[in-house]
This record gives structure tokens, C-alpha cells and sequence, in this order.
């Protein structure tokens, strides 16, 4: 269970990051003028941008993450 628990965990902290530069692109200013399809492929490149950018912490050798993924190295 605990286990489970913290793999969650991760996967909440991980889509959390992803998302994030939305929110900060909501703080912002909204332009109204441009057509939904455009609003959707920025919002997709910011949360594109943010995983690809998560790529490094996730392949860096680091002593404390594997064991949360499962990894018994």
C-alpha cells in the first residue's frame, strides 16, 4: 500500500509540473481574438515544452529517485 501510495504520488507531482505553465500563462493576459484550435496547440506546446524539460531530471543519476520507480539499483 505504501508502495502504491507513493507512486501516486509521483505521478501527481509530475502531471502538476506538466501543468503548471498554464496556470502561470493564465495569470497573464488572455488575447481574445484567435480561434480555439490556436489556444489548444500553444497550451500543448507549454505542456510539451515542460515534459521535454522533466526529461533531464528524470535521466540524471540520482541516488534517491529509482527506488521510487521501482528500480532496485
Amino acid at each position: 500500500m505504501k508502495s502504491a501510495l507513493g507512486a501516486i504520488s509521483w505521478v501527481s507531482l509530475y502531471f502538476v509540473l506538466c501543468t503548471a505553465p498554464l496556470v502561470i500563462a493564465l495569470a497573464g493576459r488572455v488575447p481574445s481574438d484567435r480561434p480555439f484550435l490556436v489556444e489548444f496547440s500553444v497550451a500543448l506546446g507549454f505542456v510539451g515544452l515542460s515534459i521535454m524539460c522533466l526529461q533531464f531530471a528524470l535521466v540524471a543519476r540520482t541516488r534517491w529517485w529509482p527506488p521510487h520507480l521501482g528500480s532496485t539499483r
